[in-house]
């Protein structure tokens, strides 16, 4: 025989009836337990001392907890009949439904989620985050001149990459500087830099010093420049002298100011004879 209307859940509702006579109750006389969750006070019938109940008026219901509005005395004969079907919908009670059971997508966490999502169930572990934004300047020559400046840079630059490719010296030297500039002008002291690579290495402190050019050698890759607050900067890079040599190296500044620009020259004040070089900053 063919069936019209929503199919019979099986999975927590059935003709069964509950006894709870005698039971006193948590809190007492109103508050039990019933042995199969329920979504609201209709998918039960209530009966003390063989009078039916009227629901959400006498008791409520929701999963496994029954409250009463009044007293129910041990010696009452009170019982439930739990309902075999629900009337145009069925209503899973609450922590009945499983990660598998829900879309993909069919949850929007920015209004879900209240507190930390943890890092293990994709989140960030944060309660709050705020999203950054990279912006790359325009890529500059470096085949004459000595010195090429960024300016621009915002005061909320919280990390700033300095890109080199194939940059060589019209001259001896010994390697490249990086100068970070404030309102007061480009910062030329203080700084505790070193950098190295397979043949040897030095260190500077008129700025984040790069090893690795000169009239036979070129300089390709990148400098890494982060804010960590206080006016305080620190420095990495990573990178390749010709195709011959790996060069490494960091470094430390504290500039008693935002940085807004930046300054590329050589540790001897010569001329760029080839290459090109960018920055980026995220902010």
């Amino acid at each position: 025989m063919g069936y019209v209307g929503n199919q019979t859940t099986t999975a927590y509702t059935s003709m069964t009836k509950q006894v709870l006579t005698g039971v006193t109750g948590s809190p007492v006389k109103r508050g039990f337990t019933l042995t199969h969750a329920v979504a609201n006070a209709q998918e039960i019938e209530v009966f003390v001392n063989n009078v039916r109940q009227e629901p959400t008026t006498s008791y409520s219901a929701s999963g496994t907890a029954l409250t009463m509005t009044g007293d129910v005395e041990t010696t009452d004969n009170f019982y439930v009949v739990f309902q075999g079907k629900a009337v145009g919908s069925i209503t899973p009670p609450d922590g009945s439904v499983s990660t598998a059971k829900i879309a993909d997508g069919a949850v929007n966490l920015t209004t879900k989620v209240n507190s930390v999502l943890p890092v293990a169930n994709g989140g960030t572990g944060s309660s709050s985050f705020t999203a950054s934004t990279m912006t790359l300047a325009t890529t500059l020559a470096t085949t004459s001149g000595t010195a090429i400046d960024f300016t621009g840079i915002p005061s909320t630059a919280k990390r700033i990459s300095v890109l080199f490719r194939g940059v060589s010296s019209s001259g001896s030297d010994t390697g490249v500087l990086v100068q970070l500039g404030t309102s007061s002008g480009f910062v030329a002291s203080g700084y505790i830099s070193t950098s190295n690579y397979d043949g040897g290495g030095s260190s500077d402190s008129t700025g984040f010093y790069m090893v690795g050019i000169t009239t036979s050698q070129t300089l390709s890759g990148i400098m890494t420049i982060a804010h960590m607050g206080s006016n305080v900067y620190v420095s990495s890079h990573s990178g390749k002298r010709s195709s011959t040599y790996g060069v490494f190296g960091g470094g430390d500044v504290s500039v008693g100011g935002t940085v807004t620009s930046v300054r590329i020259k050589q540790v001897s004040g010569g001329s760029f004879d080839a290459g090109s070089v960018n920055i980026m900053y995220e902010s």
